[in-house]
């Protein structure tokens, strides 16, 4: 389940939206309580959202933004070979915790003529709880492949670009992204 709260207030060109959603994941009663080694049938995270942009002249517009995203597990790594008797070669894990984003965008947009644009923008994202595999002890002594939470990712980069509006019956638009 999710629910979303949004506002945006606006103020002498300055513009602000905040928002708050909150995510609640469990694999449901089917799944007993002894499989569940964290204790938590119910995992619940909020995550906020600030956007602010701002224009710095009559032809730049300075933004920001900042936000959280919440993934719940797919349901194949929750749920795949929960059997006793299954052959399949990893162990779905219903104790999984949601994989976790938190992103940073600045930009600045210029309008260079009346159909002609420009935006240059950074961002950075941090990924947590990204799901992988490790070795487990089975009940019967067996070692099994399962899935956990256990990386980490991040990313950063640029990104530009260019846009000409429809005139002169024509419209372009050019863009670059770098990211590593």
């Amino acid at each position: 389940g999710a629910a979303y709260l949004q506002d945006r207030w606006e103020f002498e060109g300055l513009v602000l939206n905040a928002g708050v959603r909150y995510d609640l994941f469990t694999p449901g009663d089917q799944i007993g309580d002894l499989a569940l080694r964290s204790g938590h049938r119910y995992k619940q995270q909020f995550s906020p959202r600030l956007g602010i942009a701002y224009p710095i002249s009559d032809r730049d517009v300075l933004s920001f933004h900042y936000g959280w995203t919440y993934q719940t597990p797919a349901r194949s790594y929750v749920f795949e070979n929960r059997g006793l008797s299954s052959s399949v070669g990893t162990k779905g894990n219903p104790d999984l915790q949601p994989e976790t984003n938190i992103a940073y965008q600045a930009g600045v947009q210029h309008l260079f003529s009346r159909d002609i644009s420009g935006q240059f923008g950074v961002f950075f994202k941090d990924i947590y709880g990204l799901i992988t595999v490790r070795l487990e002890r089975a009940a019967d002594g067996t070692l099994v492949n399962k899935f956990f939470n256990g990386d980490y990712a991040s990313a950063r980069g640029f990104e530009a670009s260019l846009s000409k509006s429809f005139s002169h019956k024509f419209s372009a638009d050019i863009n670059y992204t770098y990211s590593i």
